[in-house]
């Protein structure tokens, strides 16, 4: 079989889980004896045609890159919509489709992605599937976060333009998506660079009122939006949806396609679980960036107001990079992979506080396969593995039902939670 995937781009050029599954799949497909090949976006020039280019193979896959494809805005919003939606050429996708032959198209981002690409497949048969990594096409900004707070699901877009008003400019996403940005995206003055500039699109805006709408002409651009990626949903043959979280929030949004929910895992996952010894302090940890949407800042609210009650009771083990001083944090810096089984060893239970929506959430299946309990936001798709496994602790979207669930886990009696 001959098989495409369209993904952001190869594990040299990014991380993430989406990468890191597309790779693994790619990688087993291979050793099955299909051929295997990547398109990825790449690099955007004012007036120029789009163009499929054949690369150099990357990591033993055929290597194509999308020259010219819509613009890629990751987490970052969108401001201009007019350069997301304006039709392309769809004889430039049905001459590569012919071309190559292609047996199936795996889609894991509808990011730089034109509506001709699947109009085109469709034409021609060739049959594609979506694996739903994100909520990208039915929010602008990804993770159906809206100042700090869920997004109450407003299918007449009437927040979107306040919602995305930070949003990076096309100019920006140009340079981003540039030859050489690629090359220099991970050096630490592009790393200090970007977390300067990402920084209002992490704060939550606790003085906006929330609740405001916005029927402007604005807003309404942003339905057409929506309703562009809706059609590219339905262009599409089946969707995998990765958690049963992620198939009820698109079918909320009308993505009526024949799909089905099945968990994802990596190729690096293997069970090596072991007896577990537990000390008088139970071990948090929380292995995430230190961000609002991640839940940080929330979880750090409620264990600073179990501090009196429950004072060197637990410990929180923080895997990233952190401004706060506390007597309860014990820092470490960010890890390799290769140095899970340390960072596991480090922990009793693993705490995943997300505000947002995550589709699925690869630290979850982690920390299971060592052995490790977790206590976990509703809004995580991982939810699934820990409900019909039985494997940790569900709480509900609340600060308040969060400390509840840790002071369970906090008190002697608690403890019995943790042995499963």
């Amino acid at each position: 079989m001959k098989i495409l995937h369209y993904a952001l781009g190869f594990q040299k050029y990014g991380g993430g889980g989406l990468t890191k599954y597309c790779m693994d799949l790619m990688t087993e497909q291979k050793r099955q004896g299909d051929e295997v090949f990547m398109l990825w976006p790449g690099r955007m020039k004012k007036k120029a045609e789009v163009r499929i280019v054949k690369r150099k193979n990357e990591a033993g896959f055929g290597s194509f890159e999308l020259v010219n494809p819509m613009p890629v805005a990751l987490l970052r919003g969108i401001k201009e919509i007019e350069p997301f939606i304006c039709p392309t050429d769809k004889s430039v996708y049905v001459s590569f489709f012919k071309e190559n032959h292609f047996d199936v198209i795996h889609l894991h981002t509808l990011m730089g992605l034109p509506k001709e690409f699947l109009e085109a497949a469709k034409e021609l048969h060739i049959k594609s599937v979506f694996t739903s990594h994100d909520f990208f096409g039915l929010c602008p900004r990804v993770n159906l976060l809206y100042h700090g707070s869920c997004c109450a699901y407003d299918k007449n877009c009437t927040g979107c333009a306040e919602c995305n008003r930070n949003a990076i400019s096309l100019d920006k996403i140009r340079m981003q998506q540039s030859g050489l940005y690629r090359t220099l995206k991970k050096s630490r003055i592009l790393n200090k660079l970007k977390k300067y500039h990402n920084k209002p699109l992490q704060m939550p805006e606790k003085d906006t009122d929330i609740t405001k709408t916005d029927n402007s002409e604005k807003s309404k651009r942003y339905v057409t939006l929506r309703n562009y990626y809706l059609e590219m949903f339905h262009l599409v043959t089946k969707l995998h949806f990765n958690s049963t979280t992620t198939e009820k929030i698109y079918r909320d949004f009308q993505v009526n396609t024949y799909g089905k929910t099945i968990s994802i895992t990596h190729g690096d996952i293997t069970d090596a679980r072991k007896k577990r010894e537990y000390g008088d302090k139970i071990r948090l940890g929380y292995l995430g960036p230190a961000s609002y949407r991640k839940g940080f800042f929330v979880l750090k609210e409620v264990l600073d107001s179990l501090q009196d009650s429950y004072k060197d009771r637990f410990e929180l083990h923080l895997y990233s990079r952190n401004q706060s001083e506390c007597d309860y944090i014990v820092e470490h810096k960010p890890y390799d992979y290769s140095e899970m089984p340390q960072v596991m060893d480090s922990i009793d239970m693993l705490v995943l506080p997300s505000i947002c929506r995550e589709t699925f959430g690869f630290t979850v299946l982690e920390a299971l396969s060592y052995g490790v309990p977790v206590m976990i936001n509703k809004n995580v798709g991982a939810r699934d593995l820990v409900e019909d496994y039985k494997s940790g602790i569900i709480f509900e979207a609340t600060p308040e039902d969060m400390k509840v669930k840790l002071q369970e886990v906090l008190d002697v009696t608690g403890y019995e939670c943790l042995y499963m």
